[in-house]
């Protein structure tokens, strides 16, 4: 049984930070076709739209990349692995479309909040000199 400093070390080890609660994070669950529960993995909501687009591009990227390795590989032994691969796929594709629908909700809000901002810097009063 592991005690929760050797927990804590171990993510110190792999790289990982202990994640952190602030204001600006809105954390939502991966869809059912990325994880197998629905508490494993999960997308900051708030962040940045331009950060989820690019978590989404390079999910994408690497998918793109692997059909590319498919359709240009003749050996048997790859034809072998198909149902591997088509699940490696899936896990990219629905962790991309989740990550894409949440930067283009989250641009959307962005975009709100920039129009809100204009509209409450137009009707205060601007200060002249006296």
């Amino acid at each position: 049984m592991h005690c929760p400093h050797s927990i804590q070390t171990s993510i110190g080890t792999l790289g990982l930070l202990p994640l952190r609660r602030s204001p600006n994070t809105d954390f939502t669950p991966l869809p059912p076709s990325s994880q197998p529960y629905g508490d494993v993995l999960f997308i900051n909501t708030r962040a940045p739209s331009a950060h989820l687009f690019e978590a989404a591009n390079q999910r994408m990227t690497a998918l793109a990349d692997l059909l590319r390795i498919l359709e240009s590989s003749s050996s048997g032994a790859l034809a072998q692995e198909t149902a591997r691969l088509a699940s490696a796929l899936g896990l990219l594709l629905a962790d991309a479309q989740a990550l894409h629908e949440a930067a283009y909700q989250r641009s959307q809000e962005e975009e709100h909040a920039a129009g809100n901002q204009c509209a409450t810097d137009a009707n205060s009063p601007s200060e002249s000199p006296a």
